[in-house]
């Protein structure tokens, strides 16, 4: 089962999928564990959660309730409110006491008949004190309901804090359609024979959820930009600072930087120093990048950002392939058929194995074929890893490679194939067969990628490390391809930016240094840096009290913040409504408004169509400067074959030259015995 979070009738986020498998009692209070950041608009005021069940067709709706949205942490228990009866629905009982041959009291129980709206077949269980009980007794399945042979059961006569439950199921769905729940009370007063029981709303039970909700006004862009300039000075030290002063997980603030500097294409340049920062302050080789830092969450970001189109592109029809199977490549014998004798465990296993390492294989092929399309700027950031780590770790190519696999098969290939809807290559979550697959599959490319082999914690994989040693060769080729400039133009597949909105992420850039401002002080009390970000920080908030952004000697014309409110539910949810009240000028006549407005109006669509301009000589420029880099390569290449064909003419010059001489020594001694 898994839940799914909505906001105004919308799937937002879903957790991940809780397997029947995962506990020995099945779903019994299944744990999410799951967190997530949503902004969203303030015309919400309810979140809503559903329980579906993912075996049964259509995601079955187990349950579902309306969370309100609150500035105030709130923790609670909210009831389950399940679907409604298909119309009343009875069950017919004779219900008698008596005594077992031990002399124990029991309550003899005999559906005589059903009476419900439809045609479909049904069933009924029975259970003794708990809904999520193991099942007693099953009837047979009636489609007219009436049994030729009623169903009769004989239960332990419930004391005052116990009861019996009777549970329909319709025969064609599997789905509870209502149950009936017989206390010692209920028998007592209502029990006897041919006795009419209604039929009630199934529980759904009850989840806990907890929800903050934060409200962060947004600035007017250019209100940030002594702040985004800041973020740069001194090789982006005010962003290095609160790298190691944070206290809070880093996935939130650092999707919001990522986004910012990308959208003002200066990402590489950030990612570039905060990876080489990180590098330099890692003393142990084996922990480069395992952590979720500042850096590595910013990588991660980055890649989902840029290279959604070239995962797609990779992976896509593989994982189709993968959802329409109907078998596992198991290796775990745990997993098999508790039936199947050795011989056939054996067999089985072996037929595992080799279709297990094809589609490993076949995955292989796909990331080994995709670096034709890999974006230029992935590959210059991989450069900078790698030479970074050569510096910090002089002699050691396996901490290279650990590297460079810990920031994109570890966060960006694995994580895909492992969750592929939260990388849009599907729309719905594995079932348990594809699921399970896809998880032996990143359990192979991880240890590929890593360089090991299988050992005792997957023990049952062992059997594969022969080929897992075969692979190793490759994958360093791949590593080295990836992390260096190709010679060539890419044929890269483009990646719109039109989804940032600067002005929000830069509200809550502000936000996470004003929460960190007071550890920054501490930690850097003398650093004029801090000072300087003080003062920005308190002229911004100041701005955003007073909701006005720009003032002239003529009009004003306030710039409402614009609310954003996340719920401490995490993850993007949707962009809030930019919306701009009605500017409210001086006392001036009807005309000079119209005049003022038309005026504003004007010189909005101008500084509009000079910054798109603006942004189409910066990507111009990128260009040119991206074909200059790939003809400086070119021409570095050309000059080095023109110094090696010199060197190589020189080589025959002088072999000629000693020929020459040899032959004429030659002569001359012929001449001299003639």
């Amino acid at each position: 089962m898994f839940a799914s979070v909505l906001a105004g009738n919308m799937e937002i986020v879903r957790t991940a999928t809780v397997w029947n498998q995962s506990s020995p009692q099945g779903y019994k209070n299944p744990y999410f564990y799951s967190e997530w950041l949503l902004p969203i608009e303030t015309s919400i005021e309810h979140i809503g959660v559903e329980l579906r069940d993912l075996r049964k067709k259509s995601n079955y709706l187990i349950g579902s309730v309306d969370v309100p949205i609150s500035e105030k942490f709130n923790s609670n228990w909210y009831s389950l409110k399940s679907l409604s009866l298909p119309g009343p629905v009875h069950l017919y009982l004779d219900i008698k006491k008596g005594q077992d041959s031990s002399g124990k009291d029991v309550a003899s129980v005999t559906v005589q008949k059903i009476t419900r709206n439809g045609k479909d077949g049904c069933f009924v269980v029975g259970r003794y004190g708990d809904l999520f009980s193991k099942k007693l007794f099953k009837s047979d399945i009636t489609m007219s309901g009436t049994w030729k042979s009623p169903p009769n059961w004989q239960f332990e006569y419930p004391t005052a804090e116990e009861f019996i439950i009777l549970q329909v199921f319709d025969a064609f769905s599997n789905d509870c359609i209502g149950q009936v729940t017989l206390t010692h009370e209920d028998i007592e007063s209502k029990g006897g024979n041919n006795s009419m029981w209604k039929l009630e709303d199934m529980p759904a039970g009850s989840l806990r959820i907890d929800t903050k909700v934060n409200v962060t006004p947004v600035l007017d862009d250019q209100n940030y930009d002594d702040l985004f300039s800041l973020l740069f000075e001194d090789k982006m030290k005010i962003i290095k600072m609160t790298s190691t002063t944070y206290e809070r997980k880093p996935g939130r603030i650092a999707e919001s930087i990522v986004r910012t500097f990308e959208f003002r294409r200066t990402a590489v340049h950030y990612l570039k120093e905060i990876l080489n920062h990180e590098i330099e302050n890692t003393k142990d080789p084996n922990a480069i990048f395992r952590n979720n830092s500042l850096a590595t969450k910013s990588f991660e970001i980055y890649l989902k950002l840029i290279a959604l189109p070239h995962l797609h592109k990779m992976l896509s029809g593989l994982i189709s392939d993968i959802y329409k199977r109907k078998k596992i490549s198991e290796m775990d014998p745990t997993r098999l058929d508790s039936n199947m004798d050795e011989k056939t465990r054996i067999k089985t296993l072996e037929k595992n194995k080799t279709q297990l390492i094809e589609t490993v294989d076949l995955t292989f092929k796909a990331i080994f074929g995709s670096i034709g399309y890999l974006p230029r700027s992935i590959r210059i950031i991989l450069e900078e890893i790698k030479k970074s780590v050569k510096r910090k770790f002089p002699g050691d190519n396996q901490v290279v490679y650990s590297a460079l696999t810990g920031v994109f098969f570890l966060r960006f290939i694995c994580p895909a194939i492992l969750g592929p809807v939260h990388y849009g290559l599907q729309t719905e979550h594995a079932h348990a067969t594809a699921a399970r697959e896809l998880t032996l599959i990143t359990q192979c490319i991880q240890t590929i990628t890593n360089l090991t082999i299988f050992g005792e914690n997957d023990s049952y994989m062992v059997p594969l490390n022969p080929w897992v040693d075969e692979q190793k060769e490759a994958i360093k080729k791949f590593l080295d391809n990836i992390s260096e400039l190709p010679r060539t133009t890419l044929d890269e597949i483009p990646t719109p930016h039109n989804n940032i909105n600067f002005g929000k992420e830069m509200a809550g850039i502000l936000q996470y240094l004003d929460e960190n401002l007071e550890l920054m002080t501490k930690g850097y009390s003398e650093d004029p840096l801090v000072s300087k970000l003080t003062v920005i920080i308190e002229k911004l908030k100041s701005m955003a009290d007073e909701n006005t952004t720009l003032t002239t000697p003529y009009f004003s014309v306030p710039k409402p913040s614009r609310p954003l409110r996340s719920s401490g539910l995490k993850k993007i949810l949707q962009e809030g409504t930019e919306s701009e009240s009605e500017p409210v000028l001086p006392l001036t006549t009807p005309d000079q408004e119209t005049k003022i407005l038309t005026g504003i109006l004007l010189l909005h669509q101008s500084i509009t169509l000079l910054q798109t301009k603006y942004a189409a000589l910066e990507q111009q420029f990128n260009d040119l400067q991206f074909a200059n880099d790939d003809l400086v390569d070119t021409i570095n290449l050309l000059s080095q074959q023109k110094e090696a064909l010199q060197e190589e003419l020189q080589k025959h010059k002088t072999t000629k030259i000693d020929q020459d001489e040899s032959q004429k020594q030659k002569e001359i001694k012929t001449d001299q015995d003639v």
